[in-house]
């Protein structure tokens, strides 16, 4: 590849190789940052899946103890139990974008002073 700076109008010839190192450093920078981003935020998901669970608990044993209409008891307890469905899926996701991000941050080995590898070791530890 030949590079130009145009104040001068020197010619540098830069090795075909170093080009693809950077080409192939930067996609691997971008899939450290967006695996990382994936990876936390399905864990908010989860957490947020597990307080609805609580809040939605409360709720359905509130209007059964209320003696309330048999309708809002019954809707209480389907929200309930989505609620309780969606735990175990955010958990599936999360443990694949764990493996994901932990294939990812074995193969950026040579990253290690980079930012993004950082923040994604933090994340996977």
């Amino acid at each position: 590849a030949v590079v130009s700076t145009q104040s001068t109008g020197t010619l540098f010839f830069v090795p075909f190789i170093s080009v693809i190192k950077l080409v192939m450093t930067d996609d691997r920078v971008k899939q450290l940052r967006i695996n990382t981003g994936v990876v936390r935020r399905i864990a908010k998901e989860k957490i947020e899946y597990e307080k609805q669970v609580v809040e939605q608990t409360a709720k359905y044993e509130k209007h059964k103890q209320e003696q309330t209409d048999k309708y809002i008891i019954s809707k209480s307890e389907e929200v309930l139990n989505e609620c309780k469905m969606m735990v175990p899926d955010a958990k599936m996701r999360l443990s694949k974008a764990i493996d994901q991000l932990k294939n990812i941050i074995s193969e950026c080995g040579d990253l290690t002073e980079c930012e993004e590898f950082k923040r994604a070791n933090e994340t996977y530890n």
